[in-house]
């Protein structure tokens, strides 16, 4: 992680990363759901990626190299 442009945070609501998002604190939030080790193993893991694309590059980029 030391050499990534940016860094990472864990929150644990949804609700409050996004209002930090909005008020300009983060330019992007990625979203793992408990069941995230569940879904690996069945194949159904889920990843959401919300973005404010206004204020970072970087996120926008790196979401769009996601898909």
């Amino acid at each position: 992680m030391s050499s990534v442009p940016f860094q990472a945070k864990t929150l644990y609501s949804v609700e409050e990363a996004n209002k930090k998002m909005e008020h300009g604190d983060y330019s992007m939030v990625g979203v793992i759901p408990r069941n995230f080790a569940v879904g690996l193993k069945s194949g159904q893991a889920k990843l959401t990626c919300y973005i404010n694309q206004g204020t970072s590059q970087v996120a926008s980029t790196a979401a769009e190299k996601s898909r």
